[in-house]
């Protein structure tokens, strides 16, 4: 389109050439109705005649260029004064190009030619820009979604963002994700819809009315609700179920459906008044798979008007429709693996159960086994086979307790129940009791037991010594086991690497069988053993797996050397911390209860057992008498409580699963009655029992006695920790 402002008649001749050329012109005379038509009728070239309107041409020209609908619009200036200033002056106004007196026809042509060519160039260029603006907001959406996708694994949160940046990359209406039901039903779970359009989540009945509608409708042709949302032909549906879900989508190689203009897709007249319902004149809907089901639908709508979706349109919502499927398979992952948590939690807890059950079961005969078995030891009426067959028992009773403590340790580790009990110990003390421990196995092989300590040693240390126990003692045990010949060594070592870096390696050393490289791989899986072991018929492949399990819970690692027929070591590094590591600080730790020995004060010491096996209850009964203490017994919480309020005894040696009145019980009621009656006094009450997960699942347990021991309990401990407690009940009396 050229608008020209100049009168027709008298330069007709002028614009001849350009007239034959096009056929899309304009001729005006009046400034108003210059100004008028170029604002209407948006020109890509305006020549203006400078004699015809004077001076007054620049002003037209600077009003015309101040018009954002001209603004790809070109200005030719003719007859314009041959001097510098005026053409400047045109310039300077906004004219593309300016032609002075006298304006040749020809030239005036090739000017317009010119100025035509380059309209066209900068519309491609806009026109390049605007899409690279819309490719780039599009891909900015594209990552938008594919990184919410790959953080988040909320599907509602991700189904509503994604929508919103269809909606907002696309300047469409309407965006919705729709999710089919089993029986082809379905919901709309989320929308981004502009302002002036309803919302159909906001609104659901009017949706669901007129869906419901539409298909009363369309019943007798058998079509349902996913042509609804679509417009899917009749034939792509197999008996309205989608027996070949994905197939609805690619039987014809397309795996989106488009409308262009609702009004000529050739859709049913049924249809088109769903459309309307929804406002919708031109779609773009894509299949969500789950896999190779169809989940649902991905639907864009344009309201206002018929719309040409572009090809990198549909590529896009290509991409966002695959990467939803994504998301809904991680969501689908993620509920199966909770699913499959869920189900391990409960056999766990099932496991945990059994084996609590178990372990009382277990350890309240065998305390009583090794207890009597112990008492029996020292009886001197007793001949040499007869004390014999007493070390029999007291040793099967202490391997199956072994066995027992290794099934509920490893199965600690497994629940991940497994918490340190760190306090301070004198280290040489502990590592002569474990001598004293395996010695016997050592000396009935007649094999050297030695143990090499280090003498810059801290004297005390900071760490759980009944795990430090377990772990060098299995350690012990595993290579006096595996050797016939030779010796065992303990070697026991401070090490530093820095100014605030101390730590101290255990070493155990063995002259045995040795174990094959392809076996080392094993050896701390649980219930591994290698081919010794099996062979050795002793023990049940867990003490490395329950070892290292400790190790690494007090911050190392058990690490090994060893080749078939040469031997092994063991070690591992325990760190320790600068005020262990360091010798002036050593002075200020004691140990309390080295004493084992009976005190002199012990008969006048009241010591009261509440314990409901009977078997039990008599061997603490004789175990105490025989240390010397004053000793009543009760049968259950109840009478225990009772006797404690007229006897008041020092110690309280307390039972945890009794009938009627339990010892959780027993120890809320006496700090209840303490409260409410001064004249009582509060005694030190241990806890005895073979409950070992129900004492470490209950944690105020500890808070409110002074002690737990678990079953089957030795005299020699049992008696410290009683001379322990009247030690410091006398401190603070």
């Amino acid at each position: 389109m050229i608008l020209i402002g100049d009168d027709p008649e008298s330069s007709s001749d002028l614009y001849k050439k350009i007239l034959q050329s096009s056929n899309d012109t304009c001729f005006e005379t009046s400034q108003k109705e210059i100004f008028k038509q170029a604002i209407a009728l948006k020109p890509q070239l305006i020549i203006l005649n400078a004699e015809l309107f004077g001076n007054a041409v620049y002003r037209l020209c600077v009003n015309l260029r101040e018009q954002y609908p001209l603004i790809n619009t070109s200005l030719i200036l003719i007859n314009v004064p041959n001097e510098t200033v005026e053409k400047s002056r045109g310039f300077q106004s906004g004219a593309n190009d300016v032609v002075t007196q006298p304006c040749d026809r020809l030239e005036l042509f090739q000017r317009v030619k010119q100025q035509l060519s380059n309209v066209k160039l900068r519309q491609l260029q806009q026109q390049r820009n605007q899409s690279l603006k819309q490719t780039v907001k599009q891909q900015k959406a594209l990552s938008v979604v594919i990184q919410r996708i790959r953080r988040s694994l909320d599907l509602e949160s991700i189904f509503w963002s994604t929508a919103s940046e269809i909606h907002y990359a696309l300047n469409c209406d309407r965006v919705v994700i729709y999710r089919f039901n089993p029986d082809w039903s379905g919901n709309f779970v989320a929308e981004a819809v502009s302002s002036q359009w309803r919302s159909l989540i906001d609104d659901p009945n009017l949706a669901v009315e007129e869906i419901k509608s539409t298909s009363a409708k369309q019943a007798d042709s058998g079509e349902c609700i996913i042509q609804l949302l679509d417009g899917t032909k009749k034939s792509w549906i197999e008996d309205t179920y989608l027996q070949e879900n994905k197939g609805i989508y690619e039987k014809e190689g397309i795996p989106y459906r488009v409308a262009d203009d609702v009004y000529k897709a050739g859709f049913s007249e049924c249809y088109i008044e769903l459309l309307e319902t929804f406002q919708a004149k031109a779609y773009v809907v894509l299949p969500i798979f789950l896999g190779d089901r169809l989940w649902g639908l991905l639907g864009i709508y344009q309201n206002d008007a018929p719309r040409q979706w572009q090809t990198e349109e549909k590529e896009m919502l290509l991409q966002i429709s695959s990467q939803l499927g994504i998301a809904l398979q991680q969501a689908e992952l993620i509920t199966e693996l909770r699913s499959a948590k869920e189900k391990a939690d409960i056999a766990n807890k099932a496991k945990s159960l059994f084996l609590a059950r178990m372990s009382h079961e277990l350890r309240t005969p065998l305390s009583s086994i090794l207890g009597f078995a112990e008492l029996l030891s020292v009886d001197p009426t007793l001949n040499e086979d007869q004390l014999d067959s007493i070390t029999c028992i007291s040793q099967s009773g202490k391997h199956l307790l072994d066995l027992i403590n290794d099934v509920l340790s490893i199965s600690q580790i497994e629940a991940g129940q497994i918490t340190l009990n760190p306090d301070i110990f004198e280290l040489t003390e502990c590592l002569n009791s474990i001598k004293d421990i395996v010695q016997i196995a050592a000396t009935q092989k007649d094999i050297k037991l030695t143990f090499h300590i280090d003498g810059s040693l801290p004297p005390y240390v900071y760490f759980d010594q009944a795990k430090l126990k377990q772990i060098l003692i299995n350690l012990l045990n595993n290579a006096i086991k595996f050797t016939d010949v030779g010796q065992v060594i303990l070697q026991v070592s401070y090490r530093t690497t820095g100014k605030s870096s101390y730590f101290i390696r255990f070493e155990v050393i063995d002259t045995g069988l040795g174990i094959k490289a392809v076996e080392q791989k094993t050896l701390f899986r649980s219930f591994q053993q290698t081919t010794s072991g099996r062979q050795s018929k002793q023990g049940t492949g867990l003490g490395l797996a329950i070892s290292q399990s400790f190790v690494q819970k007090m911050g190392g690692k058990i690490k090994v050397d060893s080749e078939a027929g040469e031997g092994s070591r063991f070690w591992f590094d325990l760190p320790l911390t600068e005020e262990y590591a360091s010798t002036e600080q050593q002075a200020q730790f004691t140990i309390n209860d080295k004493d084992i020995q009976p005190d002199k004060d012990q008969t006048m010491t009241k010591v009261l057992v509440i314990e409901d096996h009977p078997i039990q209850r008599e061997l603490l009964e004789l175990q105490l008498i025989e240390m010397g203490f004053e000793t009543k017994v009760t049968a259950d919480g109840a009478d225990g409580l009772e006797c404690w309020r007229r006897w008041q005894p020092n110690i309280i040696l307390l039972d945890l699963r009794m009938p009627s009145v339990d010892g959780s019980t027993v120890i809320q009621e006496i700090d209840q009655a303490i409260a409410d009656n001064p004249e009582y006094t509060k005694p030190k009450i241990i806890v005895i029992t073979a409950d070992v997960f129900y004492a470490q699942e209950n944690k105020d347990l500890s808070l409110n006695c002074d002690e737990i021991i678990y079953k089957p309990v030795k005299p020699k401990r049992l008696l410290s920790t009683i001379n322990y407690h009247l030690k410091n009940s006398r401190k603070t009396a």
